[in-house]
């Protein structure tokens, strides 16, 4: 059922819709299915493509990605949760699985990543928009060891063609590609810098990488990836990426190809899953959740913690991000690792109609199909209505930037809010 809505609560003016043909709102009514005491499977919602009555920002859309990358199976879903709640509300439904094999080139087994000390000598000043890589030679016989490594700098300045795109290729040679990262004008402070890598079918998989040195103005826009304990040290290996840098409130996006050793530039590969075992957000009770935004995760609702607000664009909620507060204040965009998460959605307050839910992702990029809602009733606290977004055949939700807008009335009124969450794609990075 689709009701007028009148304003009340945060005042969201409505957002362009780059597609006109496109409208992304989502309406929703709920049968009584109860979970968490009793519960039983309930039937998909009904779902109408209608006017936009919350404000989204909605832009381009492109298909929603698998699974998490290669390299990161990591610890227990709770562990790397950045929020003020507890772990999830029951055990895991079953176990974590392990990563598939490794998909990228290796510097050897147990070889620590390059370090700022080992590259600052070669490091060149460049007062230009530019792609850095920091190639490490190979011997004969080279198995990744470090002693002796010899470290050069290879710089490209980027183009951009008649459309404005922007584009730089590495130029690698017999090399290993230890480090990548852009370069800009010295009177530019780069704020934030993230790596995708580009699969078949234009889509973007989150690269986990880590400044080479956060604290000096090189080093932090210079990034190494991160291997498993025990396991080969991963390098950039041949493909295409796409590096996104926000500085003066603007996202700057540079499209990269690093070569093969023969200097070939190989097509897109396809994305696999390395997540099994996993438990569909369907078949998951979140009934553990009290109130606001969660993932389920191994058949459980884990709590996020993010403020509920006004819709925020890709830059805004970047930004809110990277200035997010450390003195235990609910942050307004939540931020976790949780590689095994097959939905996201929002616990409401008790005897709530829904009116509409939406789920958008800001980064990489929007989703398209927009995801249809599904939802249900908690028992656990006074018959409390639940929306959920499953990803598409029941895999992982891939890393990124998601907000869940929803609009629904209760005792109190009119509520129209929406929450943030960055899904990173490997554990959160521990103070500097």
């Amino acid at each position: 059922m689709v009701r007028a809505l009148r304003r009340v609560g945060p005042d969201l003016p409505p957002a362009p819709d780059p597609d006109p043909c496109h409208d992304a709102r989502v309406s929703v009514e709920f049968e009584p299915v109860t979970v968490g005491g009793g519960r039983r499977r309930f039937d998909p919602l009904a779902i109408g493509v209608v006017v936009v009555a919350v404000a989204l920002v909605v832009a381009v859309v492109k298909p929603w990605q698998a699974g998490p990358p290669a390299a990161s199976p990591g610890p227990s879903v709770a562990a790397f949760a950045d929020t003020a709640t507890t772990a999830p509300s029951a055990p895991p439904s079953a176990p974590p699985a392990t990563a598939g094999p490794s998909r990228v080139d290796g510097l050897g087994r147990g070889t620590p990543p390059a370090t700022w000390a080992d590259v600052a000598p070669v490091v060149g000043l460049h007062d230009d928009w530019g792609v850095r890589a920091i190639v490490a030679e190979r011997t004969d016989g080279d198995q990744g060891a470090a002693a002796g490594r010899r470290y050069a700098e290879r710089w490209s300045p980027t183009a951009i063609d008649a459309s404005g795109a922007e584009s730089a290729s590495v130029a690698r040679g017999d090399s290993w590609v230890v480090a990548l990262g852009v370069t800009a004008p010295r009177d530019i402070q780069p704020d934030g810098v993230r790596i995708w890598r580009v699969h078949r079918g234009d889509r973007l998989e989150w690269v986990d990488a880590r400044p080479i040195a956060p604290g000096t103005p090189d080093g932090a826009t210079l990034f190494v990836r991160i291997g498993m304990p025990g396991t080969a040290t991963p390098s950039w290996r041949a493909g295409r990426y796409r590096i996104d840098l926000l500085a003066d409130g603007a996202i700057r996006r540079v499209a990269v190809r690093v070569p093969d050793r023969l200097g070939g530039f190989p097509g897109p590969d396809e994305w696999q899953p390395t997540q099994t075992g996993l438990v569909a957000a369907t078949a998951s009770d979140p009934s553990g959740v009290r109130s606001g935004l969660f993932a389920t995760v191994d058949g459980v609702g884990v709590p996020l913690a993010a403020l509920p607000g006004r819709p925020l664009d890709e830059v805004d909620a970047w930004g809110a991000t990277i200035r997010a507060a450390d003195d235990g204040t609910t942050p307004d965009v939540a931020r976790a690792y949780l590689p095994r998460a097959t939905g996201l959605g929002v616990m409401l307050t008790e005897h709530a109609f829904v009116h509409l839910a939406v789920l958008q992702r800001l980064a990489p990029d929007p989703l398209f199909p927009t995801p249809p809602s599904r939802g249900g009733i908690s028992s656990a606290h006074g018959r409390t209505p639940f929306v959920m977004f499953p990803s598409p055949d029941d895999e992982a939700v891939s890393p990124g930037v998601y907000a869940v807008s929803v609009s629904w009335t209760d005792p109190a009124g009119l509520h129209a809010v929406t929450w943030h969450v960055e899904l990173r794609p490997g554990p959160l990075p521990g103070p500097d």
